[in-house]
């Protein structure tokens, strides 16, 4: 896994004002998404929650990347690998994103072309028993 100095995120010191905030244009970029990369992108988005400014900065991202639909295919992989530990990061991953309550990334994930990949990614929650779909 690599380090967050490896990702392109400006971490702001808390004692910035916001109008300095405004001055960086959507300095988020998230690695790949790739199965080598979940748990990081997970690590990611949830420190991004931390504050208003971050999470605008991920909506902007995840939106602007076509983000969504670059995850989708990796649940079905995970399923395929019976990889546990991968599909609960795809879920927390796609919790964030749909709490992230964004106009336009809630219209994406129940467009027919991705619900259903969110909605099986959403059924990976941790601590849920769930059988993994053999066939």
């Amino acid at each position: 896994m690599s380090t967050t100095a490896d990702i392109h995120f400006c971490w702001l010191d808390d004692a910035l004002s916001d109008d300095a905030m405004e001055n960086f244009s959507n300095p988020l970029v998230l690695p790949p998404p790739e199965m080598a990369n979940l748990e990081e992108i997970s690590v990611l988005m949830r420190n991004v929650h931390a504050t208003p400014q971050g999470r605008d900065a991920l909506s902007k991202f995840v939106i602007g990347d076509d983000y969504i639909r670059k995850l989708i295919p990796l649940v079905e992989t995970a399923e395929d690998l019976e990889d546990l530990e991968d599909l609960h990061h795809l879920c927390s991953i796609m919790k964030m994103l749909i709490l992230l309550n964004d106009t336009q990334i809630i219209e994406h994930v129940v467009n027919e072309s991705v619900v259903l990949g969110v909605v099986g990614a959403l059924e990976c929650k941790p601590g849920l028993a769930r059988k993994v779909r053999t066939a």
